[in-house]
């Protein structure tokens, strides 16, 4: 079950995977906008479950492809979606 932490201050740090990589250099700007809103959502909870606030998003050449901060309502979601995922399992 989630428990809360303090929050770090250093931000959560993703890398894509090598599919994620060919996905994300291969789409045009419409496809990287619904590509990022998927990837966004899953490392939103991971930064969650890691007491973080603040995340970012690396390709796997260490490239930036997006960094973001948590609001209040950001954390809650992301807290209830990973309640419902733990039901699920």
């Amino acid at each position: 079950m989630f428990e809360r932490r303090p929050i770090r201050s250093e931000p959560w740090q993703y890398t894509l995977s090598p599919k994620e990589s060919r996905s994300w250099n291969a789409a045009d700007q419409d496809q990287r906008r619904e590509l990022l809103e998927d990837l966004a959502g899953r490392v939103m909870c991971d930064a969650v479950e890691h007491g973080c606030n603040r995340f970012i998003i690396y390709d796997t050449d260490g490239g930036l492809v997006a960094k973001g901060k948590l609001r209040p309502g950001d954390i809650e979601q992301a807290i209830e979606s990973y309640r419902a995922q733990n039901r699920l399992n």
